[in-house]
C-alpha cells in the first residue's frame, strides 16, 4: 500500500478511502473502510474512461456479475455506483496472496501435494459461480486469491451472464493468452462453463511448471501422473470432451484423499498474508491536502509495469525468487481493468480484448513534467530473527543488526532514465523471511526463504 496523494479522493459513497493499493489501465484501486469500519477495496475508474459509454457499460456488467457471485468464493460487494461521474465498486478487502505470487514465493513451481487441494478449492469456487449462471472467462493464477480460509476468485470484468434473458456475450475475443479457451480466442464460438474448465487446466499447469501450457515444455514438468492426466483432459480443444466441474470435483476429492495436511499454506505464503493483514490494520499516512490557493494536481497516472530484475540463486539457502510479472502485488489490485491489448504467452498475462478503432493507443496524455526523484524502498519481513542487514544504494551502505521485523528503509533516488545500483546483504536466523525492493510503490524484486535450524547468509543485487 502507499499513502494517498493530494489528488486522490477521500471518499466513495459511504466508504472512506485511506490508501492506494495500485493502478490498472482503466481504474485506480484504493484501500478503505465502509461506514461501519469494515476494510474494503475500492475500484475507481479513471475519468477519461468514464466518459466512454462502452467502458461504462463494461463496468456496469462487472458490478452486476460481482454482485451475483459474491459470497463464500469471491469478495462480497459492499457498495457500488456504476452511474457516478467516476464509476466505483467497493468489495470486501481480502488479506491474501494470488496463486501466481504464491508460486513465485515457492520457487516458481508448486508441488503436487499442494496443487491438488488448492485445485479442489478452485473447483468449488467455479461450481458456485456456474451455479449462479455466470462464466468467469478470465480464470488465471493472478485472479485466484489464496486466503486463510481457502481460494477465492476475483475480477469478473469480462464474465458472461448465461441466465435466461441476459444479453448474449459479445463476439470479440476476450481473455488472457495462454489461459483462454480456443472458443474464446476465435470470438465466434459460444462460451460455456467448459471455457472455464480449460482455463482451470491452464492455471494448474502454470502452478506446476511456472508457465501456461502453451509455453515451452507443455505438461512435461508435471511429475504426478494423475494430476497431469487431469490437466490434459481440461485442455482438450473440443469443449464437449472436457470434464465437467462436478467430474473434476469428484476426481480431485479422490486424488487428495491422503493430502489434507497440504491444505495448510507454506509458512512463507502465510507470512505474506499476515503482513498484508497487518498493513490493512495500519495503512500508510496520506500526503497532506493542498492549501486552497495551491495549483490543482491532475488525476494520477498509473505507474508503468517495470522490467523485472533477476534475483540470483542463493548460496547455501533455500531463497525462493518471487515471480514478479508486472503489477499484481496487492490482492485487490487484480480487480482492476487493464489497458485492453493482445499479449503473447511470454508477456505479462493480462485481460485481452479488442480495442475500438476510435480509441487512441493510450487513454491518457503524458504529464507536463517528469518527477525529479523516485522512491526506492527496501522492505523485509517474516518470522526469522534478522541478525544483520546491509542495504547499499550507489555505493552508500546502511547496516542494521538484531533488528526486529518488519524493517523498512526508504531512499530518494534520481528519476529515470538514470540507473541506480542496489545491493542487499543479509543474515537471518531460523524461520522464514521475505525481502522486497520497491520503486515508487511498485515491486521490482522480491525473494523469500526459510531455514529450519541454522542461520542463512546471502546477498543479491540489481539496478533500477
Amino acid at each position: 500500500m502507499r499513502g494517498l496523494e493530494p489528488s486522490d479522493p477521500r471518499t466513495a459513497g459511504r466508504c472512506r478511502i485511506l490508501a492506494r493499493i495500485g493502478a490498472g489501465g482503466m481504474a485506480m484501486i484504493y484501500f478503505g473502510r465502509s461506514g461501519s469500519g469494515r476494510p474494503v477495496a475500492v475500484k475507481l475508474m479513471h475519468a477519461e474512461f468514464a466518459r466512454e459509454p462502452g467502458y461504462r457499460e463494461r463496468f456496469r456488467r462487472e458490478v452486476a456479475a460481482t454482485r451475483t457471485v459474491s459470497g463464500r468464493y469471491s469478495p462480497g460487494v459492499l457498495d457500488a455506483d456504476p452511474d457516478a461521474a467516476r464509476p466505483w465498486l467497493a468489495t470486501q478487502f481480502l488479506p491474501s496472496v494470488s496463486l501466481r505470487e504464491a508460486a513465485g514465493l515457492l520457487g516458481g513451481r508448486m508441488p503436487p501435494g499442494l496443487v491438488i487441494p488448492l485445485a479442489a478449492g478452485i473447483v468449488e469456487a467455479l461450481a458456485s459461480v456456474h451455479g449462479a449462471g455466470i462464466v468467469h472467462l478470465d480464470l488465471k493464477p493472478a485472479n485466484v486469491l489464496l486466503t486463510a480460509d481457502g481460494p477465492r476468485l476475483i475480477d469478473f470484468g469480462i464474465a458472461a451472464d448465461l441466465r435466461p434473458g441476459a444479453a448474449p456475450p459479445g463476439g470479440e475475443p476476450a481473455g488472457t493468452w495462454g489461459f483462454m479457451a480456443p472458443e474464446q480466442e476465435s470470438g465466434g464460438r459460444p462460451v460455456s462453463p467448459a471455457s472455464d474448465v480449460y482455463s482451470f487446466g491452464a492455471t494448474l499447469a502454470h502452478a506446476c511448471t511456472g508457465r501456461p501450457p502453451s509455453g515451452e515444455g507443455g505438461l512435461d514438468g508435471i511429475a504426478d501422473d494423475r494430476l497431469r492426466a487431469l490437466i490434459s483432459g481440461c485442455l482438450r480443444p473440443d469443449p464437449s470432451t472436457r470434464p465437467t466441474v462436478p467430474e473434476l470435483a469428484a476426481e480431485l476429492a479422490l486424488a487428495g484423499a491422503g493430502a489434507h495436511s497440504a491444505r495448510h499454506l507454506p509458512p512463507v505464503v502465510r507470512a505474506e498474508i499476515d503482513r498484508r493483514a497487518s498493513e490493512a490494520a495500519n495503512p500508510p499516512t496520506p500526503a497532506p491536502l493542498p492549501t486552497p490557493n495551491a495549483t490543482p494536481i491532475p488525476n494520477p497516472t498509473p505507474t508503468p509495469a517495470p522490467v523485472p530484475v533477476p534475483v540470483p540463486v542463493p548460496r547455501g539457502a533455500r531463497r525462493r525468487p518471487l515471480a514478479l510479472l508486472g503489477g499484481a502485488c496487492a490482492a485487490a489490485l487484480a480487480l482492476a481493468f487493464v489497458v485492453p491489448q493482445l499479449l503473447s504467452p511470454d508477456d505479462e498475462p493480462e485481460t485481452a480484448t479488442a480495442r475500438p478503432s476510435s480509441t487512441p493507443a493510450t487513454g491518457r496524455t503524458a504529464p507536463a513534467s517528469a518527477p525529479a526523484t523516485r522512491t526506492l524502498e527496501f522492505y523485509i519481513f517474516g518470522t526469522s530473527p534478522l541478525r544483520s542487514l546491509t542495504t547499499t544504494v550507489n555505493g552508500q551502505s546502511v547496516t542494521v543488526r538484531n533488528q526486529r521485523l518488519p524493517y523498512r528503509r526508504v531512499v530518494q533516488i534520481p528519476a529515470e532514465p538514470q540507473r541506480v545500483a542496489w545491493r542487499i546483504d543479509y543474515r537471518f536466523g531460523a524461520g522464514t523471511f521475505v525481502t522486497k525492493v520497491i520503486v515508487d510503490g511498485t515491486e521490482r524484486s522480491s525473494a523469500g526463504g526459510s531455514s529450519e535450524s541454522k542461520d542463512v547468509s546471502d546477498s543479491y543485487k540489481g539496478a533500477v
